[in-house]
């Protein structure tokens, strides 16, 4: 081999040995979690127990009180026609996906410090389905003692592009 071949190769070499260290110090690197809680210190429990019993509820078969329940106090509870809008796509959608069997959260996502997108899987018998729920808190509720955050969207879908 000649004295050029050699550098070269000691050249490679290193650069493996530099390439080697990176690759096994970056399972070391803390990493934040998407799904994490924000640094303001908000609290998102509330609104999970309320998607916990909009999905006990759904998976006992009760579409209906499910739906009733999760939009109290929201502003699509006044308005039918999304709420009857989302019902008839998930009734749609199930034929597809096949029966609920269990649900699974994924990830809370502050936009700002007044809105929070709450996402879960529903797993259903032949594929999952993503569903986000966007929560609002209005400045006439902030500092209130009742429940600030109000339900102002909510959708699904079987597309896992998330």
């Amino acid at each position: 081999m000649s004295k050029r071949n050699r550098r070269q190769l000691q050249y490679l070499l290193g650069g493996g040995t530099i390439l080697l260290l990176f690759l096994l110090l970056i399972p070391s690197i803390p990493v934040h979690q998407a799904g994490a809680q924000p640094a303001s210190g908000d609290s998102y429990k509330e609104l999970d127990d309320k998607i916990k019993t909009f999905f006990d509820t759904l998976l006992s078969g009760n579409t209906t009180n499910a739906f009733e329940n999760l939009l109290l106090q929201s502003p699509l509870g006044s308005s039918s026609a999304p709420v009857a809008e989302v019902r008839t796509k998930l009734d749609e959608t199930k034929k597809q996906v096949g029966d609920f069997h269990a649900y699974e959260f994924y990830q809370a996502k502050p936009v700002g410090k007044d809105i929070v997108l709450i996402r879960y899987i529903l797993k259903c018998e032949y594929y999952p389905v993503i569903w986000t729920f966007t929560f609002y808190r209005k400045p006439s509720l902030q500092g209130s003692t009742g429940a600030p955050w109000q339900l102002v969207e909510m959708r699904f879908d079987s597309n896992l592009d998330i």
